[in-house]
């Protein structure tokens, strides 16, 4: 195709990428209606792919709660029914920019708007800001599922990989994280699930894998979590994240 970067306003999905090849990058967002019986909860989820490999998953078909999805998770409630909103989207030739909003913890008054800045073949950051209204203390949770190895979990970053590639995440703030821990889950929440193959129902095994957690406690009313995801090839890079002083 001659476009890379797209914006599909009717499925909610904007998807940056630089190329169609399997080593390219690709990060996809997702902000719109939850999609009938087999939808998922997951306003502000994302997928990302690099150098021949899936680093952030979506669970797939068989698990629609929040809590097994890439967003930010209150309370360690799952999020209502809700139609996210797409508050920009941009595509040039070095950087992308998509970013939403919705209203799915309504009831526990936060508002959560997601915005990720895509440089071209360098690195992805997620900014995220969370709103609250009604004073109270709440648990805000960064959530990151691969079926890669997760080589380490730290404060300041965490390491995916694979035999010749891996993944960094770092955010901009570790010292406002209580907790951060790398753990298994099964990747759809059971191990078999029925499907309709050839006039009968089947079933499939499904794969294990593992989350990576940043959880940060806050009465504020307004939350940020800021993470950059750089994907490589080769030797680990050195990658060091932190938020500059604003002027003015």
């Amino acid at each position: 195709p001659s476009f890379t970067s797209v914006l599909l306003p009717d499925t909610g999905w904007a998807v940056l990428r630089d190329g169609w090849e399997t080593t390219d990058q690709y990060l996809c967002l997702d902000f719109g209606p939850k999609g009938g019986g087999h939808g998922h909860f997951d306003k502000g989820n994302i997928e990302v792919f690099a150098n021949g490999y899936g680093w952030i998953l979506d669970n797939g078909y068989g698990n629609g709660t929040t809590l097994r999805h890439n967003t930010v998770v209150v309370d360690g409630q799952s999020q209502e029914e809700v139609t996210g909103d797409l508050i920009d989207f941009h595509t040039g030739p070095e950087v992308d920019i998509a970013s939403c909003k919705h209203a799915g913890y309504e009831d526990l008054g936060i508002a959560h708007r997601r915005t990720v800045v895509f440089v071209r073949s360098h690195f992805f950051a997620v900014f995220d800001r969370l709103d609250c209204v009604d004073g109270r203390e709440h648990t805000y949770t960064w959530r990151a599922q691969t079926k890669s190895t997760v080589a380490s979990c730290e404060q300041g970053r965490s390491h995916f990989c694979e035999d010749d590639a891996g993944m960094i995440i770092a955010n901009t703030s570790p010292d406002a994280f209580h907790r951060f821990a790398a753990q298994e889950f099964q990747h759809f929440n059971r191990t078999t699930c029925e499907y309709y193959q050839g006039g009968r129902w089947g079933n499939v095994p499904y794969e294990d894998g593992m989350c990576v957690e940043y959880e940060h406690l806050s009465a504020a009313a307004r939350v940020p979590m800021e993470f950059v995801l750089v994907p490589y090839t080769g030797d680990e890079p050195g990658v060091v994240c932190e938020r500059l002083p604003s002027e003015g």
